[in-house]
């Protein structure tokens, strides 16, 4: 079928002008009545602005609660939650506290189908409605985002104060395990205070001493032993007795020994010299002075202790026999000396022995020295952990218990309401304007296509000369076209 010529359009438009423009008025006026007849809905928003979500770490208690753009993600299910819509439709007076749940639930789904809720990063949340009314909608937005602000703050009052309750167990916990870590350390030192890294140049220092005071005593006692021996060969060489011989031999210019009484004497003379000069050099506490003084106290126990001397005996008479023998005063006295060798060179054993035992203990102490510094660091390394997490906790607590006293008093000053909403002046919806043309055009159309079913399926009369080819399928020969009528016919 060959396409229409402008001709035959023009031709078609003429003949169904009239059916054109009565389906065109008719679906224009509908289109009208429609257009204005729809309700008008409104948009209420609000904005909310996160100022210094960047600065968590300077507001007081922003590392005890969850950052601030994961609760801003969170809005979107809080803000359409049954529980925040239930309690707003009732706060607002848009159902009666005692009606239906049914119809509750209802308003409660309508509401929550209208509401948008977009999170622009973590900078920006728009909250929106759409409805019917500006002044219930504007009063919904701004009542939920109230709401949100509210529970915001409750919700980081809640944290806040939970997290301050546990830091307040940790830090009581804490300051026990410091408590219990002290009195370990304490009573580590005194039990090894001789063992301690502070008390090793002390002992070092007595350890000297000491070995100085066995060398002394090795040669006290070997000159001791010296000594006994003497006495022992110049007891074995003096007579007991001594014959009137012996008596006129005697050499009346030979000076007798000393006596025991003097030989301690002597000793005591010399121990308190030593003792003299040790104080000049060491204090009262000092091993050496220690040993010098018992051994002064020793010695005059054993002077006290030595029987008085006999006296002198008388001259002998001239009439004694010439033959009687008397005791040799000289053993006597070398017997008496010998025993107090002996006695001397049996306590001088005993005090090297005891300073020998003192030596090996102190030795013993100086080398655990290492081992209790090892010991002592860690208890110490354990302590200062102690009390470093200590600090924190309390730097924390107090970081809580700031917060908590800011989200009482001042709120969450990081959310802020920048575009409160207000009543809608213009509808959303519907666009009438965008309607209306929409209308027409399909009003338009719908007349032509009336008219182009009129004109081939109720009119069956021929047009043209295509329409007798297509119907008798015979070739049109001529075509006498329209000459005209009325005052031109008949002029």
């Amino acid at each position: 079928m060959a396409p229409f010529t402008l001709w035959e359009v023009r031709a078609f438009l003429r003949r169904r002008r009239g059916l054109i423009a009565g389906v065109f008025a008719a679906l224009a006026g509908l289109v009208v009545l429609v257009t204005l007849k729809l309700p008008s809905v409104y948009q209420a928003t609000s904005l909310i602005v996160v100022e210094g979500h960047d600065t968590e770490q300077a507001y007081p208690g922003g590392l005890l609660t969850p950052r601030m753009e994961q609760r801003v993600r969170l809005a979107q299910a809080f803000l359409k939650s049954d529980a925040l819509l239930g309690r707003t439709v009732v706060a607002l007076g848009l159902v009666q506290p005692n009606e239906d749940p049914a119809v509750v639930a209802d308003l409660v789904n309508g509401l929550r189908d209208k509401l948008d809720v977009q999170v622009a990063g973590a900078d920006f949340l728009q909250v929106s409605l759409e409805g019917r009314d500006p002044e219930r909608i504007a009063r919904i937005v701004n009542y939920l985002v109230g709401q949100f602000i509210a529970e915001n703050v409750a919700y980081s009052l809640r944290v806040v104060s939970g997290a301050s309750n546990v830091l307040a167990d940790d830090v009581k916990e804490s300051e026990r395990q410091l408590a219990a870590y002290e009195a370990r350390i304490k009573a580590f030192r005194e039990r090894y205070h001789d063992e301690l890294p502070e008390q090793l140049g002390q002992q070092l220092a007595a350890l000297d001493a000491l070995q100085q005071r066995e060398l002394t005593a090795n040669r006290e006692l070997r000159e001791a032993k010296d000594r006994a021996a003497a006495l022992e060969r110049d007891l074995a060489a003096t007579p007991k007795t001594l014959t009137p011989e012996m008596r006129a031999a005697a050499d009346p210019g030979r000076p007798a020994p000393p006596s025991p009484a003097e030989a301690l004497a002597a000793r005591i003379a010399d121990l308190q010299a030593q003792l003299d000069t040790a104080l000049t050099k060491y204090t009262e506490t000092h091993p050496e002075v220690i040993r010098l003084r018992r051994a002064v106290a020793e010695a005059s126990a054993r002077l006290a202790a030595v029987p008085p001397e006999p006296a002198p005996a008388p001259a002998p008479e001239p009439a004694r026999p010439a033959g009687r023998e008397l005791p040799n005063p000289a053993y006597a006295a070398a017997e008496s000396s010998l025993a107090m060798s002996r006695a001397t060179v049996a306590g001088l054993t005993t005090e090297h022995d005891e300073v020998v035992a003192r030596i090996a203990a102190l030795r013993a102490r100086v080398q655990r020295v290492p081992q209790r510094e090892q010991e002592l660091a860690g208890l110490t390394r354990d302590y200062e952990a102690l009390k470093e997490r200590h600090r924190g906790m309390l730097a924390k607590l107090y970081q809580a218990d700031l917060s908590r006293k800011v989200a009482r008093e001042q709120g969450d000053e990081r959310l802020r309401v920048l575009d409160p909403a207000v009543p809608p002046a213009v509808p959303v919806r519907p666009r009438r304007l965008l309607i209306a043309v929409a209308g027409l055009v399909l009003a338009a159309g719908a007349a032509v296509g009336a008219a182009c079913l009129v004109d081939r399926v109720v009119d069956t009369s021929f047009h043209n000369a295509r329409v007798v080819e297509d119907v008798l399928k015979l070739p049109v020969v001529a075509v006498i076209p329209v000459i005209g009528a009325g005052r031109r016919v008949q002029a």
